[in-house]
């Protein structure tokens, strides 16, 4: 179904009166709620009403969202677009005066797994390597439509902002803030980017949000799935051997696989994070990494399914 222009008052009932009981999640420009319809969930995104809402900046990223349709980006389903007009006295005055209300929502599929953000642990507990390494990628494939199908900027990519589904399959989620990529040179990153994930050149508001700021973003988020850390590691050694004690060492080539894995997403994180912006990968570059990884080892399978015994890894 494409997204639909949806009523206030049904906004209203599916979440009980934006109870606070049906709050799923704040941030700077608005309150997500949980909307029940039938047996089925959804989730509205309440604009703050003290926030200033121009009407063409707001068709603007509606349309924006109505174009996009990808498995690792949450589904947007329709939105509101409400404002009533309410006579107000003036002080001191039998005067009135006529103030504009404004509703502006969105409604969007409801992911019911949680945030990333809440699966971030160090190499020794939480999600296995095979399953941040999945994530990693579904991250990587969501970003790479925005940008490369859609022209479309993020601007505030963290773990908070990426919901997994039952399958912990990744959805980028909240870029209602997005900006089409070319109007990224008159876009300042100060209000919209969260510390930590900011890209240098953006956090004391002086450069523009660009493809680059995004892919910052990602770097960090990258290396935090690898290591439960922010920042770009000393040396490998520390993490290589610390997923090495939780692989199970009876499959070798599987250990051997997921070694040159984890390598490689160091190699990446590390390098989305420079500080000259045109020294960071695109998520194109990234994608091939990716496929020559898989390529590899399908070559590696093949190799091994022709060849008697086995060779038998070890880390250092």
């Amino acid at each position: 179904m494409q997204p639909t222009i949806l009523p206030l008052e049904t906004l209203r009932e599916i979440t009980d009166g934006f109870s606070a009981n049906r709050i799923i999640g704040e941030g700077g420009f608005g309150t997500v709620y949980k909307g029940i319809v039938g047996n089925r969930n959804v989730a509205v995104k309440r604009i703050r009403s003290i926030m200033t809402i121009d009407d063409k900046l707001f068709r603007r990223e509606v349309s924006s969202l109505m174009e996009v349709n990808h498995q690792n980006v949450v589904r947007f389903l329709g939105l509101c677009s409400h404002t009533i007009e309410t006579p107000m006295k003036i002080p001191g005055s039998q005067a009135y005066i006529y103030a504009e209300i404004r509703e502006r929502l969105l409604c969007f599929e409801y992911v019911n797994n949680g945030s990333l953000d809440k699966r971030i642990t160090d190499e020794l507990r939480g999600l296995e390597w095979d399953k941040r390494y999945e994530i990693i990628k579904g991250i990587c494939t969501g970003l790479h439509y925005l940008h490369m199908e859609k022209c479309v900027l993020h601007m505030d990519l963290k773990p908070a902002n990426i919901l997994l589904d039952n399958d912990m399959l990744p959805k980028i989620t909240d870029f209602g803030l997005s900006r089409p990529a070319g109007n990224s040179q008159t876009t300042s990153a100060n209000n919209f980017s969260s510390p930590g994930y900011c890209a240098p050149e953006n956090i004391f508001g002086c450069g523009r949000m660009s493809v680059q700021s995004d892919m910052y973003s990602l770097g960090v988020i990258i290396i935090e799935l690898v290591t439960g850390q922010k920042g770009i590691p000393d040396t490998n050694d520390n993490i290589l051997r610390r997923w090495w004690h939780r692989w199970n060492k009876s499959e070798k080539e599987t250990s051997l696989k997921y070694h040159q894995q984890v390598t490689k997403c160091i190699e990446i994180g590390s390098l989305c994070q420079k500080v000259d912006p045109y020294a960071r990968p695109s998520i194109s570059e990234i994608m091939s990494i990716f496929v020559e990884l898989e390529s590899m080892d399908h070559s590696r399978t093949t190799a091994h399914e022709s060849t008697v015994g086995q060779v038998q890894y070890n880390p250092a």
